[in-house]
């Protein structure tokens, strides 16, 4: 799991992972952070390359390409809920040519015709490509955070619920059973004092 982090984290700069080759085609999934708040977009790159010796043609309607995300709390599609215009489409791709889409996402969850945020926690994406059934190999790892810092439990407020939290993984660092990756507000791999520290400072606020 990643940890949480300052807000410094959240730049611009791509992330770029591990990806899984098909017969013709390779599919690529950058994202531009890996540390949201609640409610706050990422934006996702999707690209399918052509890896035969030949021109490959792809036809489909939208969408070309898809993201999903599972966690504790089930598994669902950016697609989710969207519609889209029913028109057929067609690229040509030469050998180690590329096609690309960005998909903006907050993560929000489609349930019985609503869209409700995630919670602070742990996300893992990963992407796919419908006419060809091509899905990027390693799930890349999104860690949504609170708009406040230190409300680990999600209520608006910082408060003794809150310092539990932080305290009761105090001394794991990442792998341990108990390690809970919003609660290493330093990003150093385990929880300390400092990072009960840093919510006790924030004990009181509101949002």
């Amino acid at each position: 799991m990643l940890a949480l982090v300052s807000m410094s984290i959240l730049t611009s700069v791509f992330n770029v992972f591990p990806v899984k080759s098909e017969d013709n085609f390779l599919l690529e999934i950058e994202v531009d952070k890996t540390v949201i708040h609640v409610g706050e977009s990422i934006n996702i790159t999707l690209a399918l390359k052509n890896v035969e010796a030949d021109n490959v043609t792809i036809t489909y309607s939208p969408p070309l390409f898809d993201v999903f995300y599972y966690s504790r709390e089930g598994c669902f599609r950016w697609s989710d809920g969207k519609y889209f215009i029913l028109l057929v489409f067609s690229i040509t791709l030469e050998p180690g040519q590329n096609y690309s889409e960005t998909l903006q996402w907050n993560l929000h969850q489609f349930v019985h015709g609503k869209y409700f945020p995630p919670q602070p926690g742990t996300y893992y994406l990963q992407g796919i490509c419908r006419p060809v059934a091509i899905a990027s190999s390693a799930p890349i790892a999104i860690t949504v955070v609170n708009q406040l810092l230190g409300d680990l439990n999600g209520d608006g407020k910082v408060n003794i619920q809150d310092i539990t939290i932080v305290a009761s993984a105090y001394g794991t660092e990442l792998g341990d059973p108990n390690w809970d990756a919003t609660v290493d507000f330093d990003n150093n791999g385990w929880i300390s004092i400092i990072d009960i520290i840093i919510v006790a400072k924030e004990f009181g606020k509101t949002v």
